[in-house]
């Protein structure tokens, strides 16, 4: 039957007009026909011109047809095999080079001991706001440089860095601009909402209201002020203050903990390193390095 138009009853008892091709294999047979076979096959007059069972494994395993019947399959486990070797050599290749870490300290201690570099010489050991992307925490050190406790905001983003940067682009500058800007301001705006969310709706009514950024930004630099002041334990208030984190940067977030606090808050040498330092001190203090 080659080169040849014919009908063929599948699994399911429907019959179907196909071509066969020079060699007599039936061109365009569904995979699932292929899978469960066909018993009959007509020409085009109805006549039966062999009735047979033809399942998959008659085709030749290194036959066209056969790759064509499992081609999604042979992709998938081609893909997967690619992927395991990938990530086989990508592990050994990192081992090698950067070996996996054999020890692991808190990111409040190491932010505890960075202050040993970074803290300006007249800061006398107190409490450390650090304002980082995410979270922002208030360590109470003593005068070892030990943490005696801490108090942390990581459920909510109002009083971090991502706040500062959503409220940035509703105001159409950048967050490296923001403290500048905040100081110019002479009147600052009252942002009473202590979630992101409602925060953000609150500027977007002042923008509409056209009240100048500046007093805008100066306002959310006081109510983040004010938001990680509430978190501070009053018995442990006592020595400096000093600012670590990314927020620390910012000079608008620095002013309002001033005026809030009525007394000097140091910042960081590189605050937003000062994790990452009090980490390399761990290490090298305990033959890391």
């Amino acid at each position: 039957m080659k080169d040849a138009e014919i009908f063929v009853t599948s699994y399911n008892g429907e019959r179907k007009k196909y071509q066969t091709d020079e060699h007599g294999w039936i061109q365009g047979l569904p995979n699932r026909d292929i899978r469960e076979g066909f018993t009959a096959v007509y020409s085009p007059d109805g006549e039966v011109v062999y009735r047979m069972h033809y399942a998959l494994e008659d085709y030749p395993y290194f036959s066209v047809h056969f790759w064509k019947a499992h081609l999604p399959l042979v992709v998938i486990f081609a893909l997967a095999g690619i992927g395991i070797v990938a990530v086989y050599l990508i592990r050994n290749r990192m081992e090698k080079h950067n070996p996996v870490a054999d020890d692991d300290i808190s990111e409040i201690t190491a932010h505890a001991y960075g202050v040993r570099v970074t803290a300006p010489k007249e800061y006398r050991l107190g409490m450390v706001i650090d304002i980082g992307g995410q979270d922002s925490k208030i360590i109470y050190l003593d005068a070892n440089y030990n943490v005696k406790n801490f108090t942390m905001n990581d459920k909510c983003a109002a009083g971090t860095g991502k706040f500062m940067e959503v409220i940035a682009q509703i105001l159409e500058t950048t967050i490296d601009q923001v403290g500048a800007l905040s100081l110019e301001s002479t009147s600052p705006c009252d942002i009473n909402s202590t979630c992101v969310v409602f925060a953000q709706s609150e500027v977007i009514s002042l923008v509409a209201r056209k009240v100048d950024r500046r007093d805008i930004l100066a306002g959310m630099h006081l109510s983040m002020a004010k938001r990680i002041i509430k978190m501070m334990k009053k018995s442990e208030k006592g020595g400096d203050i000093l600012m670590t984190g990314g927020g620390a940067l910012n000079t608008g977030i620095h002013r309002a903990f001033e005026e809030e606090m009525l007394k000097d808050v140091y910042v960081a040498k590189y605050p937003q390193f000062n994790g990452a330092v009090g980490a390399a001190l761990i290490a090298s203090e305990r033959g890391g390095i």
